[in-house]
């Protein structure tokens, strides 16, 4: 498996995540992985030593954001170990945005 099919697992992994909304292609700079032909973007990886370093940045819902970001290293762990023939390193998540909800406004409210 090349770093662009893994970042597309990794990808697939995260939006698979309750609470994360989308992958985002970062802020102040651009993350992807790049191979011929194919680009994937708001998914770092690099495969050092079989090690798969991986950054991935996303844009979330308003939920625990250390909670959430276990959940992610975990699943992300888990997809590299069963679907690609490297190891897990070090996985950073970016938390680009957050989605708050918004209260509902009722036509009986006043200003």
């Amino acid at each position: 498996m090349d770093e662009v099919e893994l970042a597309t697992l990794i990808r697939v992994a995260t939006l698979r995540v309750p609470g994360v909304l989308a992958i985002s292609k970062g802020i102040g700079y651009r993350e992807a992985t790049y191979g011929p032909g194919a680009t994937v973007d708001g998914v770092g990886v690099s495969v050092v030593a079989g090690h798969a370093w991986v950054n991935v940045h996303v844009i979330v819902a308003d939920t625990p954001i250390p909670r959430l970001s276990k959940r992610i290293r975990r699943d992300i762990r888990k997809a590299i170990g069963r679907d690609a023939r490297v190891r897990p390193g070090p996985i950073n998540v970016y938390i680009d945005d957050i989605v708050f909800s918004q209260p509902k406004v009722s036509s009986t409210d006043t200003l």
